[in-house]
């Protein structure tokens, strides 16, 4: 998480950025050919589980969930990397969204 606070913290020029301007972009790009791709990351499968006595979500990379996208988008945050500043906003944008997404009891879907 290193690479989202330092990233944050370089927005720090733009005062006015509220998040929840931005939250609803990925449902609303989802759909449009250039973001198709993105539609499965929405969601995840969690094991069967019994809240609240159980709950877990496993993280299996490579697998095409709302857990991977968080750690992928994460990751295109991190300082190091050559992204331009477009790039990084949209990952800003994915990371918004898809954090909200986890904890969403409709978004989950049983194995």
């Amino acid at each position: 998480m290193d690479s989202l606070f330092y990233f944050l913290i370089s927005l720090s020029f733009l005062p006015s950025l509220k998040f929840f301007s931005i939250a609803a972009w990925a449902d609303k790009v989802k759909y449009q050919p250039k973001y198709r791709f993105t539609s499965r990351m929405h969601y995840f499968a969690p094991p069967r589980d019994s809240p609240p006595n159980h709950c877990s979500a496993i993280y299996i990379p490579g697998r095409v969930d709302v857990l991977n996208a968080i750690h992928n988008y994460t990751n295109r945050l991190d300082p190091k990397n050559d992204l331009n500043l477009w790039s990084r906003a949209e990952a800003l944008k994915f990371l918004v969204h898809f954090s909200g997404d986890v904890h969403q009891p409709l978004h989950g879907k049983y194995e």
